[in-house]
């Protein structure tokens, strides 16, 4: 699985406030302003301690790796955002969940739990599927959150990478070691950005 590549750009114009000001902005400013305000919002997160930034986008999947971590083809953590504005009621969310656990099969990985929370008045039903999957040189510990979100669907796929001699052990030892806390954070993390919020994030060329 390759899910992960790079572009990292956000841009703000702060003067176009003064000029907005004076003059009435197209209707189609209006929206790129809103746009970039938006995107500005979600270009750093934070979560679990960690400050991640955007690196790429693509259609409905968006990439966050720490500071340091700026080269894709080697990242160890990284956080996926994938959007699904269409889709909302609690058979749609199950159904993701279904076809999360599903993919992660397809391609050799071990699926290591899958749960769901109960619902509540303020809360849907949410799901879970954590995952260790196999690469070349590489081992993925993955813990993917399916929940409704802001009008429409998110998966959000938390993801620690291993690499070179023995990466299939360490992969093994840090999930013993900080599984519980990654997913007992994920599925409790309140900072979710929104959809709109990443579809208006710069799309790679």
């Amino acid at each position: 699985m390759h899910l992960h590549r790079l572009a990292a750009r956000c841009a703000f114009l702060a003067i176009l406030a003064i000029c907005a000001s004076v003059s009435p902005a197209p209707a189609e400013t209006k929206r790129d302003m809103q746009a970039a305000k938006a995107a500005a919002a979600v270009a750093a997160l934070d979560f679990n301690g960690t400050r991640y930034l955007h690196r790429w986008s693509a259609k409905n999947q968006h990439e966050f790796t720490p500071p340091e971590q700026q080269d894709l083809s080697r990242w160890q953590q990284m956080l996926t955002f994938i959007t699904h504005p269409q889709l909302s009621d609690d058979a749609d969310v199950r159904k993701l969940a279904e076809v999360s656990r599903d993919f992660y099969k397809s391609i050799g990985g071990g699926i290591l739990k899958t749960a769901s929370t109960a619902p509540t008045p303020d809360r849907a039903t949410e799901y879970l599927v954590a995952a260790m999957l196999p690469g070349k040189d590489f081992t993925e510990v993955v813990f993917t959150r399916i929940a409704a979100h802001d009008g429409g669907a998110l998966v959000t796929i938390l993801a620690q990478r291993h690499y070179g001699e023995g990466h299939a052990q360490a992969a093994a030892m840090w999930l013993k070691a900080n599984g519980e806390t990654a997913e007992r954070e994920l599925m409790a993390w309140t900072g979710l950005p929104g959809l709109k919020q990443l579809q208006a994030l710069p799309q790679a060329k």
